[in-house]
C-alpha cells in the first residue's frame, strides 16, 4: 500500500488510522449500502493483516500505534461509537491487551468511554 497508517499528522495529532476509524463510525451509518459498508470493513481488516504480514520491519501495527494524544485505535473507537460489526470487533481482536487500558485523554476504560459516547448503541 506504501501508506503509514500510523505517521502522526502533525495538525491534528491523529493517526491515519483514527481519522479512518472516525469515518467508517461517523459515515458508514445505517443509510450505507451493504456493498459500501463490506467494502470499509475489508480495508479496515486489510491494513489490520497487511501490517502483520509485512516483511518491512519499519511497517508498524496499526492496533498498538498511539496518536499523538497517546491514545489507541480502540480509544478513538470508543470515542466515535465504532459498532462492532462495523469496525470495532477487528480492532479489538487486533489488540485485546487494550481493554484493560485507559484512555489518557478521558482517562476512562475502553467499556466505559464506549457507554458514554454520543452514539454509544447498548445493543451492537
Amino acid at each position: 500500500l506504501g501508506i503509514d497508517v500510523c505517521a502522526i499528522d502533525n495538525e491534528t495529532g491523529k493517526t491515519i488510522f483514527s481519522i479512518l476509524i472516525e469515518k467508517l463510525a461517523t459515515h458508514c451509518g445505517p443509510n450505507y449500502t451493504k456493498k459500501t459498508y463490506e467494502m470499509s470493513i475489508r480495508i479496515l481488516a486489510y491494513l489490520m493483516s497487511s501490517a502483520a504480514t509485512s516483511s518491512n520491519p519499519t511497517v508498524r501495527w496499526p492496533a498498538l500505534a498511539r496518536d499523538g494524544y497517546g491514545r489507541l485505535p480502540l480509544h478513538s473507537a470508543c470515542e466515535y461509537s465504532l459498532p462492532w460489526k462495523r469496525g470495532l470487533g477487528i480492532i479489538v481482536k487486533a489488540n485485546m491487551p487494550a481493554l484493560e487500558s485507559t484512555d489518557p485523554v478521558t482517562g476512562l476504560p475502553p467499556f466505559a468511554h464506549y457507554a458514554v459516547g454520543a452514539k454509544s448503541d447498548i445493543n451492537s
